[in-house]
């Protein structure tokens, strides 16, 4: 995955860069933007894909965040996560009725971005695999169940 890090350093941002293809080794690209170069046309609402705090004698130091590459910071590339999916269905269930997959399927991809819309190697929206995962969750922590084949409920 390319990545950019970026380092709250003393001096300023210290962004590094990694970039990767697969016909050339990882390059690395590294650029210091002082604290007082900072605009609000700097790239620094970018999305976070990991935080790593640095210590020193047991004071924190310095803070690593590990970047996304832009495209994939990009809405229509953004997948919804697990907390989205549970979100929805528990909302979409929450009338009390019971309701086939397919249903709640529908309302859910009106909702769905360009990640969701995806086709699997199963045929299958990638979407649709997660509602399937998450449906399965939520009823393993018994906040839905299924009474009937492609039934579900709120319990």
């Amino acid at each position: 995955m390319d990545h950019n890090t970026i380092k709250f350093t003393k001096d300023g941002i210290k962004t590094k860069q990694t970039i990767s293809s697969p016909l050339t080794k990882p390059e690395e690209k590294e650029v210091t933007i002082p604290y007082s170069g900072i605009t609000n046309h700097n790239p620094l609402n970018l999305h976070v894909a990991e935080i790593i705090p640095k210590f020193t004698n047991g004071m924190l130091t310095e803070i690593e965040l590990k970047i996304l590459k832009e495209e994939d910071n990009q809405p229509s590339s953004e997948y919804h996560d697990g907390v989205w999916y549970k979100g929805k269905v528990l909302e979409i269930l929450s009338d009390r009725k019971e309701l086939k997959k397919d249903s709640i399927y529908d309302k859910l991809k009106a909702e769905f971005n360009h990640a969701d819309r995806k086709i699997l190697k199963s045929g299958r929206t990638r979407g649709y695999v997660m509602l399937s995962t998450y449906l399965r969750i939520l009823k393993e922590e018994n906040k839905t169940e299924n009474p009937r084949k492609g039934l579900w409920k709120l319990r």
